[in-house]
C-alpha cells in the first residue's frame, strides 16, 4: 500500500513536470555496509526508489536509511550523500550530489543516523546511459566511515520501500513542492 502510494506521487510529480509524451522508468537500490569496496560491518541499512522521466530527463530519487553508526556527514565536513558512476564492486566518482548542495534536494538526511533523503536533478546522455546499465549507485558517508557506511547500486525494477514514520508524508510534501516550484520556472 505505502509502496503504491509512493510511486503514484512520484509519478504524479513527473507527470506534471514533463510537457511531452514520456516514459517513466522505475529503478531501486537497497543500501548496505555489505556493498561497501571495501565491505564495512555496519547495522546500517536503506532502501530507495528511483524514477526516470525520458522526456524531461529528471531522475528523481527517495531514499531512506537507518541504523547507521554515526550521522552522515553535514555539507562542508566532508563526504556526504551522492551517486556515484561504477558498477557493482567497484568506486567510482559522484556524479550527482543528493545532500544540500544540490538545489533539487528537498528532504536531507545530513547530520542524522536515520533519515530520508528526497529529490531530482536533471541528467545528461552519459548519466542516463550509466543509470540504464546498472553503473550508478548511492553512497553515504558517516564520520565512521568516510568513504561510504552504506552503498546501493540503482538497478530496474522497484524495490520494496522500508519508509520511516512520517516519510509518506513527507515525500508527497517534497514532491508536491517540486512540481509547483518547476511550474512557476516555466
Amino acid at each position: 500500500m505505502i509502496k503504491h502510494a509512493l510511486r503514484t506521487i512520484a509519478a504524479a510529480a513527473l507527470f506534471c513536470a514533463a510537457s511531452a509524451q514520456a516514459a517513466i522508468f522505475e529503478f531501486g537500490a537497497l543500501l548496505s555496509g555489505a556493498q561497501e569496496v571495501p565491505a564495512v560491518t555496519t547495522p546500517g541499512n536503506g532502501s530507495a526508489l528511483v524514477l526516470f522521466d525520458s522526456a524531461s530527463k529528471e531522475l528523481v530519487w527517495n531514499l531512506s536509511f537507518r541504523g547507521l553508526t554515526s550521522p552522515i556527514n553535514t555539507a562542508g565536513s566532508g563526504p556526504t550523500a551522492h551517486i556515484h558512476e561504477a558498477p557493482a564492486g567497484s568506486n567510482g566518482p559522484v556524479r550527482i550530489f543528493i545532500d544540500s548542495t544540490n538545489p533539487g534536494t528537498l528532504i536531507t538526511g545530513e547530520g542524522k543516523v536515520e533519515g530520508i533523503f528526497a529529490g531530482a536533478a536533471v541528467i545528461d546522455a552519459a548519466i542516463e546511459a550509466a543509470l540504464f546499465a546498472g553503473d550508478l549507485y548511492f553512497n553515504l558517508h558517516t564520520a565512521t566511515f568516510g568513504s561510504g557506511e552504506i552503498r546501493g547500486q540503482i538497478l530496474p525494477g522497484a524495490v520494496t520501500v522500508v519508509p520511516l514514520p512520517g516519510a509518506v508524508l513527507l515525500l508527497g510534501s517534497a514532491l508536491g513542492g517540486l512540481a509547483l516550484v518547476r511550474r512557476r520556472a516555466a
